[in-house]
């Protein structure tokens, strides 16, 4: 079981103009070819670099933020209804966060991404 600082999650308030948001997720790091792979399981979005570094931060501060600003545009049921997909829940008793409840095994990942056996994860999380 994850403990508290290794838990997804993401907080919305949808009673506020400009609907602010706070995310932290777990991000996945790859080598595929010459580019290094930034992956986010639970929003499924991905990005890539020469370094790691470089993919994190295409992924977190392109892909991830466009994303969010791209859903904030939607009803507070269709961002429900987006979010569920990727096994994203209301928290107990706060209405206001969403914590991810499905998990991302590295033999799916190897799967998903058709990737050799023996690639190499890193795993961090990160928040947008």
């Amino acid at each position: 079981m994850a403990n508290n600082n290794d838990e997804e999650f993401i907080k919305i308030n949808f009673s506020r103009k400009d609907r602010s948001t706070h995310i932290k997720v777990r991000v996945v790091t790859f080598r595929d070819g010459e580019f290094m792979i930034a992956y986010m399981p639970s929003l499924n979005l991905s990005g890539y670099g020469s370094t790691e570094r470089e993919a994190v931060l295409m992924l977190t501060e392109v892909v991830a933020k466009d994303y969010l600003v791209s859903l904030l545009d939607l009803s507070e049921a269709q961002v429900m209804n987006e979010l569920r997909q990727y096994g994203w829940k209301r928290r107990p008793y706060l209405d206001k966060q969403l914590l991810n409840t499905q998990f991302l095994s590295t033999e799916k990942l190897i799967e998903d991404f058709n990737l050799p056996a023996e690639t190499k994860f890193n795993e961090q999380y990160v928040t947008v």
